[in-house]
Parts: C-alpha cells; sequence; structure tokens
C-alpha cells in the first residue's frame, strides 16, 4: 500500500471521530487538506463531465463567498458567515481531490475507498458493542445521534456506487449489515428510512435466476442481525430500546412540524428567496427554528436564492447526467435524509457526487 493510498485510508478511519465542536475542522478534515496539496501539483486529464463539474461548483463556491460576504458587510462584521462559505470551499477541495485521484490511479482507487468505509464502519461497529452508554440514541464519537446516522448512510451509498462501478465484484452486503446497525443504534429517522429504501433498490435491481436465493438469504440475515442487535446488543432494560425506535420511525412529534425545521422562512422572509439571506446569524430571522435550516435543498434556496439554487441542482444533474438510475440511486435516498436536516457540508456527501461523476468512466487503473 502506497502513501496516498494510506493518507486516504487514515481519513476515512478517522472521519468518525470528533474531537471539537460541530462545524469545527475535526482530524479527518485537516488531513484532506494534506492530502489536496499533494494531489494538486500531479498532473492528470479530467473529462469534459469532470471539468463542467468542477467549473460549476467553482462558481458556486464564489457566488457563496458574494452572497455571505455581501451579507457580513450589511451585519457589520459578522464572521459567522464568512466560516460558512470556507466549508463550501473545503468541500470543493474534496470533489476535485477525489477526481484527480481516480483519474490518477483508476479503479484501484475506488478499491481503496471502498476497504477504508468497510474497516472504518466495522470499527464503529465494534466501538458500539464494548462503549458504555446510558443514551437512548447512540452517537459513538460524533457529537450527535444524526451524525453517526448521516454517515452510516453516505457509506452505504458510496460503497455501492463504487460496487456498481466495478460491475458488482464487490460483496457489499456485509458493509450494508454493519451500517443499518450503526443507523439502528443512532435512531436517526432519516438515516434508516434512506438507508432502508436504498438496500432495497438496490436488492431488486441485482435480483436475478442466478442470485436469487442468496440475495433471499442475505436478507434474512440482515434482518436477524438487526433484531438482535436492537434487543440484545444494547443492553437496555425491558425492551427500550426498541420500543423508541419505533416510536422514533412510526410517530410525528414537535420537530417533524415542518416550522421546527424552518421552512417557515420562506413565509416569513419571502424577499431573501431572489438573491439569498445569506448563511448564517440566524437571530435575524422571524422562524420557530433558531438555527440553521433544517433541510440541503431549502438552505440553498433561502441562503443563496433563486440563483443559488439552481446553481446547486446543475451540479447534482451534471453529477448524475448519462448516469443509469440503478447507478445513481443511491444519492436519492441521501436527500430523503436530507429533506430533515441539512447534511450539505459533510465531506462523504460530495465524495459521491464526485463519484458519480466519474461513473461512466472508462478507466481500469
Amino acid at each position: 500500500m502506497n502513501s496516498m493510498n494510506i493518507l486516504i485510508f487514515l481519513f476515512f478511519l478517522l472521519k468518525p471521530f470528533y474531537l471539537f465542536k460541530s462545524g469545527m475542522p475535526q482530524m479527518a478534515d485537516i488531513l484532506m487538506i494534506f492530502i489536496f496539496l499533494i494531489t494538486f501539483f500531479k498532473k492528470i486529464k479530467i473529462t469534459d463531465k469532470e471539468k463542467n463539474l468542477i467549473v460549476w461548483n467553482l462558481l458556486f463556491v464564489v457566488y457563496i463567498f458574494i452572497v455571505n460576504g455581501v451579507w457580513a458587510l450589511i451585519l457589520k462584521g459578522e464572521l459567522e458567515l464568512i466560516k460558512q462559505s470556507v466549508y463550501y470551499l473545503y468541500n470543493f477541495l474534496v470533489l476535485i481531490t477525489i477526481i484527480a485521484l481516480y483519474e490518477n490511479k483508476g479503479n484501484k482507487f475506488l478499491k481503496v475507498i471502498f476497504n477504508s468505509i468497510f474497516v472504518s464502519s466495522l470499527l464503529q461497529f465494534i466501538i458500539l458493542l464494548f462503549k458504555d452508554s446510558t443514551e437512548m440514541r447512540r452517537y459513538l464519537y460524533f457529537n450527535n445521534p444524526n451524525q453517526l446516522g448521516y454517515f452510516s448512510l453516505l457509506s452505504i451509498a458510496i460503497c455501492l456506487v463504487i460496487n456498481y462501478k466495478l460491475d458488482k465484484k464487490i460483496n457489499v452486503y456485509p458493509l450494508i449489515g454493519i451500517n443499518l446497525i450503526l443507523i439502528v443504534a443512532s435512531l436517526s429517522r432519516g438515516a434508516f428510512i434512506g438507508a432502508i429504501l436504498m438496500v432495497i433498490t438496490y436488492i431488486i435491481l441485482s435480483i436475478n435466476k442466478r442470485n436469487f436465493l442468496k440475495i433471499y438469504f442475505l436478507v434474512i440475515i440482515i434482518f436477524v442481525i438487526l433484531i438482535s442487535i436492537v434487543y440484545l446488543e444494547l443492553e437496555i432494560d425491558t425492551f427500550k430500546h426498541y420500543r423508541y425506535f419505533k416510536f422514533r420511525v412510526f410517530n410525528l412529534d414537535y420537530d417533524d412540524n415542518l416550522s421546527y425545521r424552518g421552512y417557515d422562512r420562506f413565509i416569513n422572509h419571502s424577499n431573501y428567496l431572489i438573491l439569498g439571506a445569506g448563511e448564517g446569524v440566524y437571530k435575524r430571522f422571524n422562524s420557530k427554528l433558531l438555527g440553521e435550516v433544517h433541510s440541503v435543498l431549502v438552505n440553498i434556496l433561502f441562503s443563496y436564492g433563486i440563483i443559488g439554487f439552481i446553481m446547486f441542482l446543475n451540479i447534482i444533474y451534471i453529477s448524475i447526467y448519462k448516469v443509469k438510475f440503478k447507478r445513481f440511486h443511491p444519492l436519492i435516498y441521501v436527500f430523503i435524509y436530507n429533506m430533515v436536516h441539512n447534511g450539505i457540508r459533510h465531506s462523504m456527501f460530495w465524495i459521491l457526487l464526485a463519484l458519480l461523476s466519474i461513473i461512466e468512466v472508462k478507466k481500469n487503473g
């Protein structure tokens, strides 16, 4: 394993370990900057699709800096808005890095990503089993349970895309099982619904006469593991975890009201929808939610207006352009989670977009 492969492995291994509060760079983020600097000086040849994706991402980031910069001046130097812009710049660099490394190393690089995510997920599963906790919703070394759920959802999505790229030469079911257990432990409803629909879609699209029985038994095994972890491994008396899990998935509570997700800002501040309100300093807004909007698309539309929203949609369109549904469907289910959460700052989301942009590129490596 060469040095770059080791760095990529360490990035995914460290990704679930949050040493600092949310919104601050974590160990994995610092390592990714180092990986980018190494990759930046290598000459690569990219496809027109990859070039378009990079250009539109750059325009999107520049527009974000302009909108947040203007609002920072209007609000007399509120640096929080500039900090939000830096997140998008960082993830733009992540996207470039993944594309560049693929063009340099080919499909071997994808196998490194898959194996790294598998080891990282397995480590989180081992920690889940042995780390004592009195919390109903587990989050391990993340800062909150939704972060664990989203990491696991993105892990499944990325590895399914890689498996499609490699013509299903990798057995993804152990990784799926491990991450479904982590999602159940996190009790993240958005991640659970997204993951279940993603896996069901993958299974349906994978069924043929030769593997029907194999897939059938794998589904049974995954189901048994999930039930076992809920009832036995979490060791919570009188099945509290199971009952709370059912409540979380099948019942609506106050934070499911769209107003508590920040959607009410459309009505209360419709004047911002053209050019955007900027992202940050949320005390400005009349909303039941005091923080950021809990939705990727709604947050982009409200923060950066119709212009920014169209630019973001174009980035998604370029990523999946000429990609068959059976190959890009994981992205759809990631957006199910992001309907009620703002997961756009997670670097693995942008890694997923980068991988979708190269999925039709013919390169063996």
